[in-house]
């Protein structure tokens, strides 16, 4: 399998293969061991080139020393000496992306984004149920939800980059901040100028040297990049403006590990207010405080911890309501955006709610037995490729099904 997820690499993997500088290494184990052995092996390349300079400060006394117009030098000893300089000049840098120069954000008032009582309904469908929040400074929100529970249509209507062909229904206010600068890295991108090089596009040497754009690609056009390196210059245009509110639409997509672990120590020391849409649990663990759960149907839930805690609570509180008889609802954890009066649960809805609770121990059961297949590491390759997209699917119905729970379970 080809990812970027980390977790699902560490708890699934036994076997990594990374191609680098144009070769491909193999590290039996996994990903936490993989990044102990790359990392031993850098430090032995390098080591090696340390030795090799040595050597090659006594080579160079020798081709100056005289005779040095006649032929007394063994030409077999001067091609090793030439052979010893380019080896010394090889040494193993990591492919990563230097951010430590960007600087930060723009200055950032009292003010980000007040929203209150908004709704969004299009196409007969709604997407936002009378929302209030008001944004904080330096917060870190996280947004999660199955795909088109209205994630991306919610960051549209914070920025004002909805559609104009595409008109719903709006209803309520959105007061953004007078000095609130808004970088905004979609999952679409930029849209580029393919016959642009590199550095018509950010003419700054310096910045694209950072960002793993080496001189000898700066006059590479545009149509030549890879996709993962559109989506790094991207990324760029972004935060050289340096934004105080930045907002991040499914980042991980498209950007290697090496990159999103520098962007991650970024973020992390970012001066500014930060919302991130995104399944990559890693990414959301380490950089979020708190989550926006949609649940669809318009209904959005506030949960303060990470999106591991969030997993971790939905599956403690299923275990405590199966041993409750008259199971209880902790809502100082998950609660409703709205303060309206609690509907009851109606009958089909409780049977429903039952329903879910067999499905998700159903799908949990199935998905652990499928994680202990793929890491026997016997399957045959079909079966694996099958498993694998199995996986994938029980993962997304999970996510779905506890959303639907989780809403449900807010109904007394």
């Amino acid at each position: 399998m080809v990812t970027h997820d980390r977790y699902f690499l560490e708890r699934v993997c036994n076997t990594v293969m990374e191609m680098d500088h144009g070769a491909v290494y193999i590290y039996k184990g996994d990903y936490e061991n993989y990044l102990e052995k790359r990392q031993e092996r850098i430090d032995n390349y390098n080591a090696e080139t340390d030795k090799v300079r040595n050597i090659l400060r006594r080579e160079l006394e020798w081709m100056r020393s005289t005779p040095c117009a006649r032929t007394g030098k063994a030409k077999y000893r001067k091609d090793a000496f030439y052979e010893l300089k380019d080896r010394a000049e090889q040494v193993y840098r990591s492919s990563s992306v230097d951010l430590s120069e960007m600087g930060g954000a723009s200055r950032l008032g009292s003010k980000i984004i007040n929203c209150k009582n908004l709704s969004f309904w299009y196409g007969g469908k709604c997407y936002l149920d009378n929302f209030t929040y008001n944004f904080q400074r330096y917060e870190r929100v996280g947004i999660v939800g199955r795909n088109g529970a209205g994630k991306t249509t919610f960051i549209n209507l914070l920025t004002g980059n909805m559609d104009p062909s595409d008109p719903g229904t709006l209803t309520g206010i959105i007061d953004r901040g007078e000095s609130l600068k808004i970088g905004y890295y979609h999952q679409k991108g930029m849209t580029f100028d393919e016959d642009q090089t590199v550095l018509e596009t950010v003419n700054d040497t310096h910045l694209l040297s950072r960002f793993l754009f080496p001189h000898d690609m700066l006059n590479n056009k545009i149509s030549k990049l890879s996709g993962g390196e559109k989506r790094r210059l991207y990324l760029l245009t972004i935060l050289k403006e340096q934004p105080n509110l930045l907002i991040l639409d499914e980042p991980t997509n498209d950007l290697d590990i090496v990159t999103l672990n520098v962007l991650e120590e970024y973020l992390k020391e970012y001066k500014g207010s930060l919302i991130i849409v995104s399944h990559d649990r890693h990414f959301l663990d380490r950089l979020v405080d708190h989550l926006f759960v949609f649940c669809g149907d318009g209904v959005v839930k506030d949960f303060i911890g990470s999106y591991t805690e969030y997993r971790t609570f939905i599956k403690d509180y299923e275990a405590e309501q199966k041993a409750s008889a008259k199971p209880a609802v902790q809502q100082a954890a998950v609660k409703p955006r709205d303060n309206a009066a609690k509907k009851k649960m109606s009958f089909k809805e409780k049977q429903e709610f039952a329903q879910l609770e067999k499905d998700i121990e159903a799908l949990g059961a199935e998905k652990a037995a499928l994680e202990e297949k793929m890491n026997s590491g016997t399957l045959p390759y079909d079966e694996l490729q099958a498993a694998s997209e199995r996986f994938g699917e029980l993962t997304d119905l999970l996510d779905e099904k506890e959303l639907r729970w989780l809403e449900l379970s807010e109904l007394s």
